[in-house]
């Protein structure tokens, strides 16, 4: 293993750390451990302000203002602009807090729960004192994912009484100690939807009313916490899950247990043409709920034409989504899916549908370098910002 690069092994279980170390969980494929994590560098202190006065009638020396950045702009205009924590590195943490005013903290059921009733939330205090030292707010979950299970929980022939046992006291232990602290927690990801998904324990045993549970069990866990629900491909008016978003969002909603609709927009994973930007406007008002885009990247694995051509067609497929947003009038936040290219995970993981080498989907290139999908989004929010 290369120091400060995840393998796609490592990768695939998303950026859960634990005392061992950073794990990353998702898709069901065997854990794999790194070392433990180098604590990131903490803020060199300042040299205390010289107590000689300034002599009399000589002005104060003039400052020149800092350019502006993504987190500066978006500030600005009350936005929350993103990026899923996805690694311990230098180099990812300083695009982190430098370009980010919001950090997405995974928190898997596999390693958060990995034995019953024994919690481990290393990656809520790891991720969440860098995000508290940088001045950034958070967002967490999944909470409840029937893809990201233990076997405990899949084997365990709980029958329903005893399920949504385990299903509360899992929210339970996991939000209460961050009470106040967490922002945003996405409760339940990726639910039932016949034929695409057919492992969900919780709607097998439990039933569809499972997800309403899971909520009431988050909102006493923070009544004050703003609770998601988070699926996908939701964020179009063909979108196939956009139906059953639309059914769970409006039942939550009827009972005041949610309060946002989070949309994951993998972009072009599979097709060559974008959304309409019309159109993603019209699906994020449909929902009559405030909207957070959680997981945004653009797959550039089907793009043909020179490096400069793809990441220029990517540049604008990022402007008019961050554009959309806006427009909506009900996007409250953009979150993008990691910070360099060679970190993402359509570049780490073979297994996954969407991967290639050279996806490229994010802002940040191999060497940290800002791309022009970086800049357009810059372009964007300094418009907004005016």
């Amino acid at each position: 293993m290369r120091k400060n690069k995840i393998t796609r092994r490592d990768f695939l279980k998303m950026a859960g750390v634990t005392s061992a170390g950073l794990a990353l969980s998702a898709c069901g494929v065997d854990v794999t451990k790194l070392p433990d994590p180098t604590i990131f560098p903490s803020l060199t202190p300042l040299p205390a302000p010289s107590t000689t006065p300034l002599p009399t009638n000589t002005p104060s020396p003039t400052q020149t203002p800092l350019p502006p950045t993504l987190r500066s702009l978006a500030d600005k205009i009350g936005f929350e602009i993103g990026v899923y924590f996805s690694g311990t590195d230098s180099e990812s943490l300083k695009i982190a807090s430098e370009n980010f005013n919001h950090g997405q903290i995974f928190v898997g059921w596999q390693y958060s729960e990995a034995k019953q009733n024994e919690f481990d939330l290393t990656s809520l205090k790891y991720y969440g004192n860098f995000a508290k030292e940088n001045h950034m707010t958070t967002q967490a979950g999944m909470l409840v994912w029937s893809a990201d299970l233990p076997d405990w929980v899949k084997h365990g022939n709980f029958n329903r009484d005893e399920l949504i046992t385990v299903l509360r006291n899992h929210i339970s232990k996991i939000m209460s100690p961050y009470k106040g602290k967490v922002k945003e927690w996405l409760i339940v990801n990726e639910p039932y939807l016949p034929p695409y998904r057919t492992n969900d324990i919780f709607h097998k045993i439990i039933g569809q009313e499972y997800i309403e549970i899971a909520f009431q069990a988050a909102r006493e866990s923070d009544p004050n916490a703003i609770l998601i629900y988070n699926d996908t491909p939701n964020h179009s008016s063909n979108g196939f899950a956009t139906e059953l978003t639309h059914k769970i969002v409006d039942e939550l909603k009827s009972k005041g247990l949610i309060d946002g609709v989070g949309l994951q927009m993998h972009l072009l994973q599979y097709e060559t043409t974008p959304p309409d930007k019309q159109d993603v406007i019209s699906t994020m008002k449909s929902y009559d709920i405030p909207v957070y885009v959680t997981e945004f990247d653009v797959n550039l694995r089907n793009i043909s034409g020179t490096l400069e051509q793809r990441y220029e067609f990517q540049a604008k497929v990022y402007q008019d989504m961050l554009e959309a947003c806006l427009e909506s009038g009900v996007c409250k936040g953009l979150t993008v899916f990691g910070t360099k290219d060679d970190l993402s995970v359509w570049e780490t993981i073979q297994s996954l549908d969407g991967y290639s080498p050279d996806s490229a989907p994010l802002l940040f290139d191999n060497n940290s370098s800002p791309k022009p999908a970086f800049f357009a989004m810059m372009s964007v929010l300094q418009k907004y910002a005016q």
